[in-house]
């Protein structure tokens, strides 16, 4: 047998970064709020680091953190619409 890592440690390093994207996009918008350029790039972010985490979610504790992953993103889109109303790089502040 091969010293590699399996297929299964790979997976589960990559939901690890997934998780750790996750967590950077959100604190980079919560750090961004009241500048409307900067706030709309950073749910960008959390909504592409999301979709990632929850493409790679098998287990049940995968599924719960993109769960609230997506809950996140649900926020920040009401947050954001309440704020800045649109956002011009295109990203949806729909929340449903």
């Amino acid at each position: 047998a091969s010293g590699g890592a399996s297929p299964d440690s790979s997976v589960q390093a990559q939901i690890r970064s997934a998780r750790h994207d996750v967590q950077l996009a959100t604190r980079d918008l919560d750090s961004s709020m009241g500048d409307c350029a900067n706030v709309c790039r950073a749910l960008s972010s959390l909504e592409r680091a999301t979709a990632h985490l929850c493409a790679l979610a098998s287990g049940d504790s995968d599924k719960s953190a993109c769960d609230d992953a997506k809950s996140r993103v649900t926020r920040a889109r009401a947050q954001i619409k309440a704020s800045c109303g649109t956002c011009a790089n295109g990203a949806s502040l729909d929340t449903k």
